[in-house]
């Protein structure tokens, strides 16, 4: 006969010998991230951008 896994809160909790399954949810259950990892995207984009300095003319000597 063939066993399923199982992988819940409660069959957790109770192998690593919590009281609760909150202590196993607060310590063991990965949670989701809040936003997508855009984190590739931003620095590309900050790669093709002219730095804000030159932007402004900073830097820049001027005969005036």
């Amino acid at each position: 006969m063939l066993r399923t896994f199982c992988a819940c809160t409660k069959n957790a909790a109770a192998q690593l010998g919590h009281a609760t399954e909150q202590v196993t949810k607060k310590h063991y259950i990965v949670k989701p991230a809040i936003a997508p990892d855009s984190s590739n995207f931003l620095e590309q984009l900050g790669a093709t951008q002219v730095p804000l300095a030159a932007r402004r003319g900073h830097g820049q000597h001027r005969d005036s």
